[in-house]
């Protein structure tokens, strides 16, 4: 994989192929696609796909397709997939870089969403569904909620939506959108995006205290394990010089010390809660990350 332009924050974009790719890594359901070099390439790929097709421009300089006419959709034969090939070849800038042609089967629907992860400095990481389609950012109507993210706060994200019903729900006999699909696959992209290097201060706290409760838990059950074997030991034989009361306080502390790192997790999960609740307010009015 060939990494894409360099941004300001240091990161680097991939391209449509590239994201997709890296996404059904963690589960995310995408359309089969095949990304070739040429004409006659893209005709092979669409005869293994099944017509129609969708041929695109694909680079990782190249997001906004659809403003440049580089897409070209329910192409039904191998000679109209050469030549918009061979069209979109031709519309290539040299700020593009290197690009290829991207060979999809066509999936028909009317209505589009779109979901994403963004790691807000206020917020930490959030996940991200709106309305999708070319005029997602004049429509503007999105929901933010923090991760990670349970299936209760997906499904409370999907109903966040300002057009939720007139998208959602049954229309002009169109069946009404799997709710329960959308909420998995932003779990999907929730945990995409855990498993992504946390850069903040806020989200390695989390981690940390995450592994120091895990070291408490079983350094808890080891103490009371050893407690209960060598009271076991003394109870049957009185010569064995152990100190059972020493030994009590130990397991004591110990459990202790596993409520108090219980409680500071509790704290954790109810900020995490309470970010959710804050963003999905701003997110109403128009003020998400």
């Amino acid at each position: 994989m060939i990494a894409g332009p360099m941004r300001a924050d240091g990161e680097r974009t991939l391209s449509e192929h590239a994201s997709k790719a890296l996404l059904a890594g963690y589960g995310v359901p995408v359309a089969r696609e095949a990304l070739v070099a040429d004409a006659e390439a893209a005709a092979r790929a669409a005869a293994e796909i099944g017509f129609p097709v969708v041929v695109k421009l694909c680079g990782d300089a190249v997001a906004h397709k659809t403003e440049r006419s580089l897409v070209r959709l329910g192409i039904a034969d191998a000679a109209g997939v050469r030549a918009a090939a061979r069209e979109l070849l031709a519309l290539r800038r040299p700020e593009d870089g290197e690009v290829a042609l991207l060979v999809a089967e066509m999936v028909r629907g009317r209505r589009e969403l779109i979901a994403g992860v963004v790691r807000d400095p206020q917020f930490g990481p959030c996940v991200m569904l709106g309305l999708g389609g070319i005029l997602a950012e004049a429509i503007g109507d999105v929901v933010f909620a923090a991760a990670p993210l349970s299936a209760a706060e997906a499904r409370r994200m999907i109903g966040g939506l300002r057009a939720a019903r007139a998208v959602l729900e049954p229309l002009r006999g169109e069946p009404a959108v799997d709710r329960d699909a959308l909420a998995l696959l932003l779990s999907f992209v929730a945990v995409y995006f855990q498993g992504r290097p946390a850069t903040d201060e806020k989200t390695f706290g989390y981690q940390r205290a995450g592994v120091l409760a895990g070291f408490v838990n079983a350094l808890s059950l080891i103490v009371i394990a050893i407690w209960i074997a060598i009271e076991a030991v003394h109870r049957l034989s009185e010569p064995v010089h152990v100190q059972p009361r020493l030994m009590m306080m130990v397991a004591a502390v110990g459990v202790l010390m596993n409520g108090v790192i219980a409680a500071m997790l509790w704290r954790v999960n109810t900020d995490v809660n309470m970010r959710s609740v804050f963003i999905h307010m701003l997110g109403q009015k128009g003020e998400g990350p």
